[in-house]
């Protein structure tokens, strides 16, 4: 029922061997050089600045609502690290007047 499972070794060489095959085809080959060209002009017309990252994101607004979700989580993290080491103060201070 079925091919025997490979070993994790053998599977990484085919799977190496099919990307090697896949690389030398004319049209992955033509694909990569699209690919640079664009990528060159690019980085041409706006240097390897942040601006060329802004400018080029695939979707501006879920990326705003990402870096909006990653700064609430933030200060989230802030409030109850401090919110932790105010416990972690009264504690130690109740230990001390024991």
């Amino acid at each position: 029922m079925g091919l025997p499972k490979l070993s994790a070794e053998e599977a990484r060489k085919r799977r190496k061997e099919s990307r090697r095959k896949w690389r030398m085809k004319p049209e992955a080959k033509q694909k990569k050089r699209e690919v640079d060209k664009k990528r060159q002009t690019i980085y041409r017309a706006l240097g390897k600045s942040e601006d060329c990252r802004k400018k080029y994101r695939p979707d501006p607004v879920k990326y705003k609502r990402e870096m909006a979700l990653q700064r609430e989580r933030r200060a989230r993290k802030r409030e109850n690290d401090q919110i932790g080491s105010d416990r972690k103060r009264l504690r130690l201070d109740a230990e001390s007047e024991v």
